[in-house]
């Protein structure tokens, strides 16, 4: 091989290095500071109870036809479950409503994103830093975006803690049901 094609090979091969080095990084999951224990506990909350099906990096659930995936998801009648990275629209609801997802989960009959109730697993500060981690994977823009509609959903709902207690209580002897 002459110097000219060496130099092209070289160039080549570290141009792929690149490219897989990025590739690699794209699906990671956000860094935490390890001082920040809040943070530490939101990350390891989500690693065990959100990942497995919005995606470790948020990225949702995979391609491909095996469990777990799109295709497999959708040939069950099911829409696959929203992914909370950039890409999708998680930045796009107020923290009320991501809270409230959380907490008592979807029992659509529509069989739109089923999801499993986390409200007698997990507190209510471990769901809010679930919240403010699940930010992490959003651009500046889109969290900047996300704080407006917070604000603007207290703002037409300043009852929303008390209102979003009761909607979910199951009727008993004590209260009344409609």
């Amino acid at each position: 091989m002459t110097l000219p094609q060496e130099a092209i090979v070289r160039q080549f091969l570290l141009l792929l290095l690149v490219a897989f080095c990025v590739g690699c990084g794209a699906n990671q999951p956000p860094q935490v500071d390890p001082n920040d224990s809040v943070m530490v506990l939101a990350q390891k909350n989500y690693d065990t109870y959100c990942a497995h099906c919005h995606g470790i990096a948020g990225g949702g659930q995979p391609d491909g036809t095996g469990p777990g995936t799109h295709e497999f998801t959708r040939s069950r009648g099911y829409h696959v479950v929203p992914k909370h990275d950039s890409s999708s629209d998680t930045w796009q609801h107020p923290d009320q409503l991501l809270f409230e997802t959380i907490k008592f989960g979807t029992h659509s009959p529509l069989n739109l994103y089923v999801m499993s109730p986390y409200g007698e697993t997990l507190d209510d500060d471990a769901i809010w830093g679930l919240i403010a981690y699940m930010k992490l994977f959003w651009t500046p823009q889109q969290r900047e975006h996300q704080a407006n509609l917070t604000r603007q959903f207290a703002e037409i709902r300043d009852d929303w803690e008390e209102y979003n207690l009761d909607i979910y209580l199951t009727p008993t002897a004590e209260t009344p049901s409609s």
